[in-house]
């Protein structure tokens, strides 16, 4: 990534641009450039027939929910003030689940 990167900024550092479009088309055509060069060390080779031969079988398509990065606490009562807790916070529950026991999804980034 780095080195697509660098050698992108350094075709382009020269040229000036009057839109975000003219910018991203010009990237576009530089990364395709870049990626259709033969690799210096593996002859007839270049980045995109690496990609295509060796990478692209093993992708597998994104799953349609996102990832959603959390921890589960474990099981505890919910008491006769309607209230659970994470640890850091209290979270009221429905009256129907005095007594019983529940589980408290944390997100990720706490």
């Amino acid at each position: 990534m780095k080195y697509a990167e660098t050698w992108i900024l350094a075709k382009l550092r020269n040229r000036k641009f009057f839109s975000f479009e003219e910018a991203r088309a010009a990237v576009r055509e530089t990364l395709e450039e870049l990626n259709s060069r033969e690799i210096k060390s593996r002859k007839g080779w270049t980045r995109k027939k690496a990609f295509l031969e060796e990478e692209a079988p093993f992708l597998k398509p994104l799953p349609k929910e996102p990832y959603e990065p959390a921890t589960w606490l474990p099981e505890q009562k919910v008491g006769h003030d309607y209230l659970v807790s994470d640890g850091i916070n209290k979270y009221s529950v429905p009256f129907d689940l005095i007594g019983q026991q529940v589980a408290i999804k944390r997100p990720g980034s706490w």
